[in-house]
């Protein structure tokens, strides 16, 4: 069965406005400046929080 009306752009616009895609959050690390997921810990130096450094291995 086919709708009765079509349904206008705006309309759809406005039912789909809460999907846009947002970009994800960056912060920088504090020990060394390289940008970094919130809560992950550096993927240059490994640094975490004040009280946690991972070690991270080099590229030959």
């Amino acid at each position: 069965m086919q709708p009765k009306k079509n349904t206008s752009r705006s309309r759809k616009g406005k039912r789909r406005s809460h999907q846009a895609i947002t970009p994800p959050h960056v912060d920088y690390c504090p020990k060394c400046g390289a940008p970094r997921k919130s809560h992950y810990a550096c993927g240059r130096c490994g640094y975490v929080n004040p009280r946690v450094s991972l070690p991270v291995e080099e590229e030959s």
